[in-house]
């Protein structure tokens, strides 16, 4: 297990403008705790659920529902590891991509007017009627003047085009289409359909001037590749049965202000590591006198372990951020008054 805290350069940590720091979290999972009638819930009672006797199975479904107020769980639990982080240099630009996923939807004729009725304020079901009726009566409304008419001519473009369209030759379909000269509206409109998951990736040169600062970077790779891999899940000594999740990372970029580092820039929520690239000696092959290279490119990724929300912007700059049990309302943060960001309730910024 790495035993940090590590640092590259090694003689300038404090004197760097800029760096970003890892600092590696254990997630301690939940786990159920069991009291003193948990050995029933734990045997072979829920057998008995299945007796042909009526009398037994509403017993042990007594018994079952009894023993469940003696099983507790212990909440999800996230926590710094002492000591296991790492701090380099950061002199690269940073870039953050903020993106989300919307998409198209046509509404056709009875969708759009159902949408229209619910904007104005009506009732689902009600909307529901609403653009059946419309739907077919702003077709029906077009037919007024003869089968030159725009309702005739959309008419028939949608019936070239239907589900039963497929009895008339491809060809003829496209002719009536070109004859009509009508193109159905399908109505479309923008659908949110959430929020994608943020990937972060970093890339350092390391050109350790001495053995000591090579065996620094050459810890500082192990320790991120230690704590990139799963822990596997043994049965017995010998057979592995699963993975235990990765620990996650805390990244805080950082300036220093007066010899005080702050942190700056958009923050990132706990993250795995999707990657760890190590090059060594990419552009020369010479080494230290004890054999360690003299350049090392590390290339990073990571990738959040959930997605943001307005909740989350409202905790940028406060710990509750990091934290993954919190569950407050952009209410609750505008309330604390020591938050600026907009009024949950007017949208205003103040």
């Amino acid at each position: 297990m790495p035993n940090g805290p590590y640092t590259y350069p090694l003689a300038m940590e404090d004197r760097l403008p800029t760096r970003i720091t890892f600092q590696a979290m254990e997630v301690d999972p939940p786990e159920f705790t069991a009291g003193d009638r948990a050995g029933y819930v734990n045997g072979n009672s829920f057998t008995d659920l299945f007796s042909t006797s009526e009398a037994t199975r509403i017993r042990t479904a007594d018994k079952l529902v009894n023993s469940a107020g003696d099983v507790g769980i212990k909440g999800l639990e996230v926590s710094e590891r002492t000591g296991e982080k790492v701090s380099l240099y950061l002199n690269l630009p940073f870039q953050v991509n903020d993106e989300f996923s919307y998409n198209t939807n046509a509404l056709n004729i009875s969708g759009a007017a159902a949408l229209n009725e619910l904007e104005a304020g009506g009732g689902a079901i009600s909307a529901a009627a609403k653009g059946v009726i419309e739907g077919f009566s702003n077709i029906t409304s077009l037919f007024g003047s003869g089968s030159a008419s725009i309702g005739a001519r959309i008419a028939i473009s949608r019936l070239a085009n239907s589900p039963a369209g497929f009895l008339v030759p491809e060809g003829i379909r496209n002719a009536i289409g070109l004859a009509a000269r009508v193109t159905i509206n399908p109505n479309l409109r923008t659908t949110f359909d959430g929020v994608q998951i943020r990937q972060f990736e970093f890339a350092f040169k390391f050109l350790p001037k001495s053995g000591d600062e090579a065996r620094e970077v050459k810890n500082i790779i192990r320790f991120f590749r230690f704590y990139a891999y799963p822990r596997e899940i043994l049965l017995g000594k010998a057979v592995p049965i699963g993975f235990d999740y990765p620990d996650m990372f805390k990244i805080k970029l950082q300036s220093n202000l007066g010899g005080t580092f702050k942190n700056i820039g958009t923050p990132i929520k706990l993250s795995y590591i999707r990657s760890v690239r190590s090059i060594y000696n990419p552009t020369q092959q010479t080494f230290h006198a004890d054999g360690e290279p003299v350049e090392i490119d590390l290339q990073l990724a990571f990738v959040e372990y959930k997605t943001l929300a307005k909740q989350d912007v409202m905790a940028e700059g406060t710990e509750d951020f990091y934290d993954i049990n919190t569950k407050k309302s952009e209410k609750d943060y505008f309330d604390e008054g020591d938050i600026s960001g907009p009024d949950p309730v007017r949208g205003e910024l103040r």
